[in-house]
Order: structure tokens, then sequence, then C-alpha cells
């Protein structure tokens, strides 16, 4: 078998062209693209977290002391808890996993759960004090000194940290995994490139191992046991990490025979149908009662996800309409001094779970179309008031829809609420296109801050505004809402095709 050269592979990797062995070659551990272990560089990054806190910890005490008695802290008392302080943060964050999950983890997820172990270990010191009726002897003033101090220097440097360990694994520094991919060569090449992103390193390919029952139906495949044995050695030459089994729908009832036969090899194994790789990108493993499940589409938010956005919504949309109610006001006149009709009027257009909602918006037009007698805005369009391109333009026109954000019937941020005769007509060009429902749509949102908005003449662009709408469900996050509020406000891309 052949072994891949370390320079054409590291050129090829660092050129976004990450390297697939030929099928049935193996690339040896000896010819690894990277040189530093992955495990080293997150135990040292450990190592390092419990001396950046150890410090702040002693160095709140220390600021303390200072400031009010000019004098050093007890190195008795202040530097024993300082190591108990580092110490706990470090057990509690191993138990949380949250240094071994780096490769799968957001940046976020990762400097949380840093903050929650802070938390924890401030508990139960404070608890211990009480128990052990040392608490009156502790200053109050240094332990939330030394909470905050510490809170801030876990964030920084697990974002520091984070950033150094995700670009050696993308710069192929380090390696986070080796992996056997068995499947279809041409198959399962689209999903080699998000891998090598990841730090993982292809290490063998292998073509699925079936063969033409000798007996029985002529078109059914079976396992061949000899070339599954042939895998099964070549894994272990190899050194696999994991083993990655991508079935296609003909094999899949094979995958289990043949993952069976690599449970005798010291590594991970993995089976991706390739039905789902094409079309359920968020498949992920699930629990239905004590039942373990492929969930094939998750909730779009959980229940404490739904609290922490409703509670978003409720103070952001509280606190508009108090701000803007001067400019409501004057608005809404200068609407009615510029044309005959109503300041305001109701559109209905589809919500939550498909349900019907009532959008209020400014009156920018000379009509008030509604249901299926409606035309959408173009770029020149006569029935476009003079004050409404102003407010269309700035989208001053969508203020008022703070009100249907208080009453629960939108979000903030989600994907826009299309018109019902605009969704009937793309339902049934697009799937899953109602799927952009299973969230309440927002005022702002992930298409309309990159340009997608304003008129949908052809099929293509409706198709890119899904995409974006469908990433924004599928990634939620609050901090994800926040990033997309302000750029809303700066980003110029958030004005395109407003007329």
């Amino acid at each position: 078998m052949r072994a891949m050269s370390t320079g054409e592979s590291t050129a090829r990797q660092r050129f976004g062209n990450p390297v697939v062995p030929p099928l049935g070659t193996v690339r040896r551990p000896g010819h690894s693209l990277g040189g530093a272990s992955l495990v080293s560089l997150i135990a040292r990054s450990a190592v390092i977290e419990f001396l950046v806190v150890a410090c702040a910890a002693y160095l709140a005490s220390a600021v303390y002391f200072e400031v009010t008695t000019k004098a050093w802290p007890p190195t008795d008392q202040y530097l024993p808890t300082a190591l108990f302080i580092a110490g706990m943060v470090l057990i509690v964050s191993l138990a949380l996993r949250d240094f071994a999950a780096i490769p799968a983890k957001s940046q976020l997820r990762f400097v949380s759960g840093g903050f929650a172990a802070v938390i924890i270990t401030f508990l139960f010191l404070l608890i211990s004090m009480f128990v052990f009726k040392v608490a009156q002897s502790y200053s109050r003033v240094t332990f939330f000194t030394q909470l905050t101090l510490v809170a801030i220097a876990v964030s920084a440097s697990r974002t520091i940290m984070f950033s150094r360990i995700r670009a050696a694994i993308t710069n192929v520094r380090v390696l986070a995994s080796r992996l056997v991919i068995i499947g279809v060569h041409d198959r399962f090449l689209q999903i080699v490139k998000s891998l090598a992103d990841d730090g993982v390193q292809i290490a063998a390919t292998f073509d699925f191992p079936t063969r033409r029952a000798e007996t029985g139906s002529a078109d059914k495949d079976e396992i061949d046991l000899n070339a599954t044995r042939q895998i099964v050695a070549a894994c272990r030459t190899a050194r696999a990490d994991d083993v990655l089994v991508v079935p296609t729908d003909v094999n899949l009832s094979l995958a289990c025979e043949i993952a069976a036969t690599l449970s005798e090899l010291p590594a991970s194994v993995h089976v991706l149908p390739q039905t789902l790789l094409e079309h359920f990108r968020t498949a992920r493993p699930g629990v239905l009662g004590t039942r373990t499940t492929v969930q094939l589409v998750p909730r779009p938010l959980s229940a404490f996800d739904y609290v922490l956005k409703r509670a978003f919504d409720i103070v952001v949309s509280a606190l508009g309409l108090f701000l803007f109610s001067p400019m409501l006001a004057i608005v809404s006149a200068a609407v009615k001094l510029d044309s005959p009709g109503p300041a305001l009027f109701r559109q209905t257009r589809h919500g939550y779970n498909n349900e019907a909602i009532q959008v209020i918006k400014f009156r920018t037009m000379t009509v008030t179309e509604d249901g299926h007698s409606f035309t959408q805005a173009t770029k020149t369009d006569a029935r476009i008031t003079q004050i409404g391109r102003l407010l269309r333009r700035t989208n001053i026109d969508e203020l008022p829809q703070l009100f249907n954000v208080l009453l629960g019937e939108m979000s903030i941020v989600g994907p826009r609420p299309h018109p019902v005769a605009l969704n009937e007509q793309y339902e049934r060009l697009l799937a899953p296109f109602m799927r952009r429902h299973n969230v309440k749509p927002g005022i702002t949102g992930w298409a309309q801050i990159n340009g997608y908005r304003g008129e949908t003449d052809t099929t293509e662009k409706m198709k890119k505004r899904l995409e974006y709408d469908l990433y924004y469900i599928d990634n939620w996050s609050f901090m994800f809402d926040l990033q997309i509020v302000l750029l809303t406000l700066f980003s110029k891309k958030a004005f395109l095709n407003a007329y």
C-alpha cells in the first residue's frame, strides 16, 4: 500500500483541497499532516486555565487588601483558597467535558461552559465556608471580587484558547482524529471538506464490502467477509480513531453487519446513511422516552431558549414602543397628509406553525392589498407614495410590528413573514418552504441583513432567502439574535433592495 508524502499532503490540505487517499490506500500514522497532538494541546490549555484562575483569584484578594489596608493578604488563607478555586474550576470543566469536546463545540458554548464552571465553583466555595464556619473570617468583598475577576479571566482565556486550537486544527498543525471511511467513493466526498476543517485526517477509504449473493435473489447483495477482514486489518495498520460507514439506500441493511465486525477495533464506529447526508443535515442522536433515536429534524427552540427569546422580545418591543412613540405619531401624521387612506394597515401573513396573523405596518402605497389580491412591490412601483418610498428605504414602515412582537405574534428576529399569496406560490416550488414558520416571524432576519429582501421575481431569489432563513432556524442562539440586531442597524447589506 502506498503512503502519501507529508509535504504533498500538507500543501494540498492548506490550500483547501483535503486529501482523500485512493481506495484501499492507507496513510500510516508516521505520515501525519501535523506534528502536535490535539490531546497535548488541550492538556496544556487546561493547565494554563488553572494557572490563570489561580492568579486571578489571588490577585483579586491582593487588590482588595491593597486598597483597604495597604497590606498584602494573609498568604495562609488566600493562597490556598485561590488554588482551591482554580482546582475546582478545572474539575468542574473536566466533568462537563468542556475541553474534550472543543473540536465539536462552538466558541460561545466553550466560553459559557467556563462561566458555568466558575458559578458552580463559587457556590461550592460559599457552601463549604458556611459548613466549616469560616465564612465570617473571609472578606465578602474579596469573595465577589474574586468571582468577577475569575469569570472575566476564564472568559478571556477560553476565547483565546478556542481561537488558537481551532486555528491549529484548521491549519493542520494538529489532528483531532484519524478516520477510515467505508462507502461509495464519489458519494462521500462531499463530507470530506467539513471533516478536514475539524482536523480529521482521512487515513484510508474503502468501497462498501459487498458481493452478489450466491443463493436466493439474483439482485441481492451480501457482506464480503474477506473484504471486511482486510478493512479491519487496514484500520489496525492506520491506527484509526474513528471508522465512518456511509451506506446507500440499497445496502443500508448491511451496515449493521459491517459495524458488528468493525467493533473488534479499538475505535469509534459511526454509520451515516447517504439519505441523511443528502437530505437531513440537521440529523442527530435523539432520545424519545427511554429509546435512542435518530432525530432527523430537531425542535427549533428548547423550552429555555423560547423563554429567553420571548423575554428579549418583550423587553425590546416595549422599550422600542416607548422610545419611538413620538416618531410613530409623526410618521402617522405624515402618511395621512401625503395620500388618502389610513396611516396603518393590517395584512394577513403566516406566523408560527403556519397560523394566520395580522401584521401591522405603516401604509406606504396607495393600495392596501391583502389575501390573494396581492402584487409584490417593484423598484419603480407607481403605487408607492412619496413618503412611503422613504419609509421603505429606511425600514421605518416596519416599526408598528413592535406591537405584533409585544402581543407574541412575531419576534424581533426571525424569518420575515410573507403575504399568504406569496407563500402559497412558493410552497409548491420549493421544499421545505413552510419550515420557515417553525419559529415566529421577525421584524428583521438573517436573510434580510445579507441582502435577500425585496422583490422575489425569480425562484432563485426566493431559494437564497429560504437557505438563509433555514440556516437561522438550524443555528439559533441568543448571541446570533444579538448579532442580527446589530447588523440590522449598522450593516449596509441590511438596506439593500429596500424599495
